[in-house]
């Protein structure tokens, strides 16, 4: 995480968004930064990911873990 110039925090996530279609269920991802508003706090859609597929798991953990302990500024 990492301070504005208000001094407020940022994080990003993985967010799941779940979906029906054709009566299948289908779980989509978008990495997303939390910030705060006026209005309260927002999600920002930094990247969508799509959906995970099996042969793509051990990556995702990786990239997970990366993200959650990374202090990068941007």
């Amino acid at each position: 995480m990492q301070r504005d110039r208000r001094g407020s925090r940022e994080a990003m996530f993985l967010k799941r968004l779940q979906r029906r279609k054709h009566g299948k269920g289908h779980t989509y991802w978008d990495l997303v930064e939390s910030l705060r508003t006026a209005k309260g706090a927002r999600h920002r859609v930094v990247a969508y990911l799509g959906e995970r597929k099996k042969s793509e798991k051990s990556g995702w953990a990786t990239c997970s873990t990366w993200i959650t302990s990374c202090r990068c500024t941007t």
